[in-house]
């Protein structure tokens, strides 16, 4: 008699136990699953720059150290340069689907900013300094960024006092990952 009682005690609570633990199915809809708002390849494009750099010149002389990471949600990069006996400075870069390029937008620590926009190019990414509407005959800059071997990011940075027609290299810093 009494395995009979559990022997139907188990009957009985298995079930519950096996209800207890498999969760009842929604009655309210449920939203379908969008992509990741800046998970496509144009937003990934600059991705390479991101990291923990040493920053040296041509001659392998040392003058900065970089910080570059993903912010807002992935959808920019943030850069934070500190320079060896310099002000640090900022940056901030993001694709922007409506006008279909990349921007940057740099401060640093002596006031200077400049705002870019360009976008890959032949393997590296080409930025361009926009004329000021007050100072339309002042310099403007470009960047160019390229991977090279070990992983080093190169980063140039050109000027034109004619806007445009004729550039000046005036900074190399090869970015290497900090060990």
């Amino acid at each position: 008699m009494l395995r009979t009682v559990s022997f139907l005690a188990a009957l009985i609570i298995l079930p519950a136990c096996a209800s207890a633990q498999t969760p009842a199915p929604s009655l309210t809809p449920q939203p379908a699953r969008r992509p990741a708002p800046c998970a496509t390849p144009e937003f990934r494009a600059f991705d390479y720059w991101i990291g923990e750099w040493t920053v040296s010149d041509t001659t392998g002389q040392v003058m900065a150290t970089s910080s570059i990471t993903k912010v807002s949600g992935d959808c920019a990069i943030a850069e934070h340069w500190q320079p060896i006996g310099g002000k640090e400075g900022r940056s901030l870069s993001w694709y922007e689907p409506k006008d279909q390029q990349w921007h940057q937008q740099w401060v640093d620590g002596d006031g200077w900013t400049a705002r870019f926009d360009g976008n890959p190019d032949a393997g590296e990414m080409v930025l361009t300094e926009m004329a000021h509407p007050a100072t339309p005959n002042a310099p403007i800059g470009r960047m160019r960024y390229i991977t090279r071997p070990g992983g080093v990011v190169r980063q140039s940075l050109w000027q034109s006092k004619d806007q445009g027609e004729t550039w000046t290299l005036m900074f190399v810093g090869d970015y290497s990952p900090k060990r």
